[in-house]
């Protein structure tokens, strides 16, 4: 794709520069690279392609949903973790959507600003689902039991939490 304009840009010298019987030569060029590029793109349409050029869909590079939280009723999440696909399903419990980000909160839990913070973060809207991907929910329940006592754990489900 980033190929194309220079390709007709530089192309444009073939038009001027083969008058005569090879005039043909040219458009026949563009219309070998503009179809290149279209079955490089809708390589997934045609039978055969993909597995000949060794390249995957695109479809394939996006994220799927997590099939083992597809049964968790509608309501916001909070994954402690940095599993993002419960995220494609439910809201998410702001403002904790990045886990890299979060852990300014959550790694420092031996910090008081760090409790109250995430207590004033969660306290006006706490989440209905929380995904413990990182083993803190003990901790928590521990340093925030008006918050975090609220959950029981889903059945068949380990990590998972639901609000009562």
């Amino acid at each position: 794709m980033l190929l194309l304009p220079p390709l007709t840009y530089f192309g444009l010298f073939l038009w001027q520069k083969l008058p005569g019987r090879v005039s043909w030569a040219p458009e026949l060029l563009v219309l070998l690279v503009l179809g290149g590029v279209w079955a490089l793109r809708y390589r997934e349409l045609v039978p055969g392609l993909q597995g000949l050029l060794r390249l995957p869909a695109e479809s394939r590079f996006s994220p799927q949903p997590a099939s083992a939280y597809a049964h968790l009723a509608s309501g916001s999440v909070l994954v402690l973790g940095p599993d993002r696909r419960p995220y494609l399903t439910h809201p998410a419990a702001r403002p904790y959507l990045d886990w890299p980000l979060a852990q300014q909160d959550f790694g420092r839990l031996n910090e008081y600003a760090a409790v109250v913070h995430i207590a004033a973060s969660l306290d006006a809207h706490p989440p209905t689902y929380v995904i413990d991907q990182q083993g803190k929910m003990s901790v928590l329940r521990y340093l925030l039991p008006g918050l975090f006592g609220r959950y029981e754990t889903v059945p068949n489900q380990p990590g998972v939490y639901r609000r009562r």
